[in-house]
């Protein structure tokens, strides 16, 4: 049977950066795994990635005639469940007999809310794999498929039906390896799938959660080293992501695990940078097994941190200190290893005080960063997604809203005014972010530039500090968001003026050194792999 799979657009085709360049280059793993699922037992299928693309649905409607495709399956999430209805509906008109598959975070979180306004005949809920192959043969064999576990699906009489849980691949290395458009020499692997942690504002926890089985699950090293070689030598990749939700290092089991991988490596020559995301606590109790890994291709460690402030990593779930988190900053930071840490600054009923907690603390942990450290501008925001501990909340707290895109309102009005101010500072900082992603994974133009680079990105980091504790002082004060942010750029905007000009050359000279920068490159090595 001939299938195609698309993801679509985040929002709109506007995303794209102007300048054409493209900071997440790599296809949707996830609907790469289902392809080769698919194409393992027998079926043509074709994978549309919408933003990688540059496709419109014009460019659906042809791909679909010419492979004339049976069944489409629709990937979906919530910040871009809108241009998914809309595919969604331009295929139902266009091709009415084709069977139509929506899977992913929204409809398995959210399942009442995505039959109801995705016009698909069937909802795949939770891991797709084996779902997809079974759906699919059904359909070739003209079967009844309705009872397949790990679906969903509106009835004669439109009343959501639900049916079994399916349950979680116990055997990842079972599963072929993900298919994988030609990349930006940057590639996407998933040594495991599930984490012990149980925040609050985790979606992948969520997800997992509603199937049954092991929740945590770990392809053997042997498969993962596999996985690596081949896609090294078939795709020229130098750098690959990590994309376990926590890299565990720290229990006998994981460094059993660790220590054959680290001499698979070694034995098979293998000389790839590597990121991972890890948690705090495996870092600080895992100081020689991240030296290991160092010496045989780490680069960048993705550090969940959250918050330097305990009420609100509390409220999070995270089974964490701020102790904790410093103590993680101080390890990796003495090592030749870059550091990434993530940061919420506004959740739904965060205070004031926290903020500015928070902040101070940053600044002040700001000595212990690297010289490989870039952070990006700061205005992380908690959402609330279906599924997770904070919706539950913000429901509870009669905070929910569908009236913007975080899906709350919060609940101290000072901090509503200081988010709205923030928003606006952001629009101006923003054009800052590319660059960032791009160290951390090309790095390959000169020492001078890239020393220009982390100092600019040190000068940006506390411009945006000065002036996210200038605005709190100023909510503080009951100040509203539009004065909040006019007189927050009265006091900053020279500064920030000055940092605009210096990032106009940087980014005409760092644009020399990239291989492949615009979409129309993009689609020239499209095409040459095609």
């Amino acid at each position: 049977m001939n299938i195609c799979l698309i993801n679509p657009w985040l929002a709109n085709k506007e995303q794209l950066d102007t300048d054409g360049f493209i900071p997440n280059n790599y296809s949707h793993i996830g609907l790469g795994y289902i392809k080769s699922a698919l194409e393992q037992v027998g079926h043509e299928v074709t994978l549309i990635d919408m933003r990688l693309q540059q496709l419109d649905k014009e460019g659906i409607k042809k791909t679909i005639s010419e492979n004339n495709v049976r069944v489409v399956g629709i990937t979906s999430y919530s910040y871009n469940l809108t241009p998914t209805i809309s595919i969604c509906r331009f295929i139902r008109r266009t091709f009415p007999e084709i069977f139509i598959v929506a899977g992913g975070f929204h409809p398995t979180l959210a399942t009442n809310d995505a039959a109801n306004m995705i016009n698909a005949d069937c909802f795949v809920l939770g891991e797709g794999e084996e779902t997809m192959k079974e759906l699919v043969f059904a359909i070739d064999n003209n079967y009844n498929w309705h009872n397949i576990n790990g679906i969903a699906y509106l009835n004669e009489s439109r009343e959501l039906v639900v049916s079994e849980p399916r349950e979680l691949i116990p055997n990842l290395d079972l599963l072929p390896f993900p298919y994988r458009m030609p990349s930006l020499n940057t590639a996407v692997v998933i040594p495991s799938r599930g984490c012990y942690g149980k925040c609050k504002f985790c979606s992948s926890n969520a997800f997992f959660r509603t199937c049954t089985g092991k929740r945590v699950r770990r392809r053997s090293p042997e498969n993962v080293v596999e996985e690596i070689i081949t896609i090294v030598k078939e795709h020229d990749i130098e750098f690959i992501n990590f994309y376990d939700d926590n890299f565990a290092v720290s229990s006998k089991k994981d460094r059993e695990w660790f220590d054959k991988f680290h001499s698979l490596l070694i034995e098979e020559n293998i000389n790839t940078k590597i990121c991972v995301l890890m948690r705090p606590n495996e870092v600080i109790n895992s100081e020689s097994v991240i030296n290991k890994f160092i010496q045989v291709g780490l680069r960048r460690v993705f550090l969940g941190i959250e918050s330097f402030n305990q009420n609100q990593l509390d409220f999070y779930d995270k089974n964490l200190t701020v102790e904790q988190a410093i103590e993680a900053i101080k390890t990796i930071s003495n090592m030749n290893v870059d550091l990434y840490i993530s940061l919420v600054l506004f959740d739904p009923r965060v205070t004031i005080d926290e903020m500015i907690d928070n902040a101070n603390k940053l600044k002040s942990v700001r000595k212990l960063f690297n010289e490989h450290f870039i952070i990006k501008p700061l205005n992380w925001v908690l959402i609330a997604y279906e599924g997770t501990g904070v919706r539950d909340y913000v429901v509870d707290k009669g905070l929910y809203t569908i009236t913007n895109e975080i899906y709350y309102n919060f609940l101290n009005s000072d901090i509503q005014e200081l988010y709205n101010s923030r928003v606006k500072w952001f629009q101006e900082v923003k054009m800052f972010s590319g660059w960032s992603d791009w160290f951390y994974t090309k790095n390959n133009c000169s020492e001078s530039i890239k020393q220009r680079l982390l100092n600019f990105y040190d000068e940006l980091f506390l411009l945006d500090l000065d002036a996210l504790l200038y605005s709190c002082y100023m909510a503080k004060n009951g100040a509203l968001g539009s004065d909040i942010f006019n007189h927050t750029f009265d006091k900053y905007g020279d500064r920030l003026n000055h940092l605009k000009c210096l990032y106009g050359k940087l980014d005409e000279e760092l644009l020399g050194y990239l291989t492949y920068t615009s979409s129309t490159k993009w689609l020239q090595s499209q095409n040459h792999h095609n």
